[in-house]
């Protein structure tokens, strides 16, 4: 397998004909310098599963009786201690689920009080296989939907196999322990049908998984229940959206009540921007853009685990570049760094790129496909080579006009994203590739995107299969950007 790492960094020390890219990423990084620190958050407030109560720290900040929103993790963890004796609570200190109901019971704030009733432990046509009873809260819209489908399943096939139920929300919605949604009463987590009717996990490259027993329940669901989306990793089955480590189930979102806007989840009524947005950026949005990306370099420098996450450097790079609203977030997993970036899905590039288009801030995606050794579209087989050429497509995109042009770029299915930047000038085009791993303008991907993207196709492709012994689509999709007008 080829080292990903040294694939992302072999063009780290390229050097350019155009000296105005370096003279720009130049003053970008002296921006940057100049910048304050940005203090952590909380310990607490870090962990995904707390994320919807950011939006409440100012409550909790005075409920714990502290001077600053932002403090010190010692001051914190003598705030909680203190309101933990008050309420008799072991006073350690430490912001865990039990000390998290009280406060939220201090402060009255449950965010979605329709999510209260539980799904009975099995009914006609499922069954639910996790002995956690707390966490099969939902509205009674998603109770009785999947009570409908489990009834529709069981008159075609009254022998079995049973729908397998796992997770929902708790009661009042709110974190809940393994997910990072599951919050609103709207999400249920259904296992995969097997080919031997045996009623236990299994993953979709698993010899006893059931494509066509899951394609109709699929079809079911779909048909029974106001569906807003199915995630699933099975790119043979239809209906459904690709999105990580959903390959061994299927997960169900159903749709909102209307007019509920308290349950939003990312993404969904999403304001379009009026009119048509222009394609071309300026050197000053550019630029702007450009401090993220060396702000993100020198924390990586100072602490290699401060350096962003993938989906996390390309939601701070599109807040900057299209002026979104912005959020404050850990720039990755186990990291205190905190970093302003766009208000979108951090799920994937894919759900990113989807709502942009809804926005009318992206245009529809270029489209990349891959051959298989048969010299067929490689689906889910082991990818050779590139059908067409990327580059081509690009540049017939951006077309003759001078200017900068943007590009959001999905890696298989969402593996992988990064951010494309041409450079059109009336004696040339260059191809800049940006993502968390970027230091200066570079890599100068012109020549060389396509060789670029197979690469990293095979060798994302081999690493999944080895270490997830799952056959992963192939495609790549690249988005055209619009700047606000």
């Amino acid at each position: 397998m080829p080292d990903l790492r040294t694939m992302e960094m072999a063009d780290a020390g390229r050097t350019y004909a155009d000296p105005t890219h370096e003279a720009l990423w130049a003053e970008a990084e002296a921006e940057a310098r100049a910048r304050p620190r940005r203090p952590t958050w909380l310990r607490s407030f870090r962990n995904p599963q707390v994320a919807c109560w950011r939006t409440h720290l100012p409550k909790v900040v005075r409920l714990l009786g502290l001077s600053t929103a932002m403090p010190e993790e010692p001051e914190l963890r003598r705030a909680v201690a203190r309101w933990q004796a008050s309420q008799g609570l072991s006073a350690d200190g430490v912001l865990g689920p039990v000390t998290w109901r009280r406060i939220w019971a201090a402060l009255g704030v449950v965010p979605v009080p329709a999510v209260r009733v539980q799904l009975p432990p099995s009914g006609p046509g499922y069954y639910t296989y996790r002995e956690r009873p707390l966490h099969r809260f939902g509205r009674p819209e998603t109770i009785r939907a999947l009570q409908a489908v489990g009834a529709a399943w069981v008159r075609t096939h009254p022998r079995g196999p049973r729908i397998g139920i796992a997770d929902l929300s708790l009661r009042g919605g709110g974190p809940i322990a393994g997910h990072a949604s599951h919050q609103c009463g709207v999400d249920v987590d259904i296992r995969l049908m097997r080919n031997d009717g045996r009623e236990l996990d299994v993953t979709c490259s698993d010899p006893a998984y059931s494509q066509q027993l899951t394609q109709e329940l699929v079809n079911l669901i779909r048909k029974t229940g106001p569906v807003q989306s199915i995630f699933f990793n099975d790119p043979r089955v239809r209906g459904v959206t690709w999105q990580p480590n959903h390959h061994n189930h299927l997960h169900v979102r159903f749709r909102h009540p209307s007019g509920d806007r308290e349950t939003s989840l990312s993404g969904e009524g999403a304001p379009r921007t009026g009119g048509r947005n222009r394609r071309r950026f300026t050197d000053a949005e550019i630029k702007r853009l450009l401090v993220e990306y060396a702000e993100n370099d020198l924390a990586a420098k100072r602490k290699s685990g401060d350096r962003a996450a993938c989906i996390v450097m390309l939601n701070i790079a599109l807040g900057r570049l299209l002026r979104l609203p912005m959020v404050r977030r850990i720039a990755r997993a186990g990291s205190r760094r905190i970093v302003a970036m766009g208000r979108l899905p951090v799920s994937s590039v894919e759900h990113v790129m989807g709502d942009l288009e809804r926005r009318g801030q992206a245009d529809p995606p270029i489209r990349v496909r891959f051959v298989d050794d048969r010299q067929r579209t490689a689906g889910v087989r082991a990818p050779r080579q590139m059908q067409g050429s990327a580059r081509d497509a690009l540049l017939r995109h951006v077309g003759t006009t001078p200017g900068w042009y943007a590009f959001g770029l999905s890696i298989m299915v969402g593996y992988h994203s990064a951010l494309l930047l041409v450079r059109r000038t009336r004696t040339g085009v260059t191809i800049f590739w940006l993502d968390q791993f970027s230091s200066g303008l570079r890599p100068d991907v012109t020549q060389s995107l396509d060789h670029e993207l197979t690469g990293r196709t095979k060798a994302y492709w081999d690493r999944m299969l080895l270490e997830r012994n799952v056959r992963s689509a192939t495609w790549t999709r690249i988005w055209p950007l619009r700047a606000p007008r």
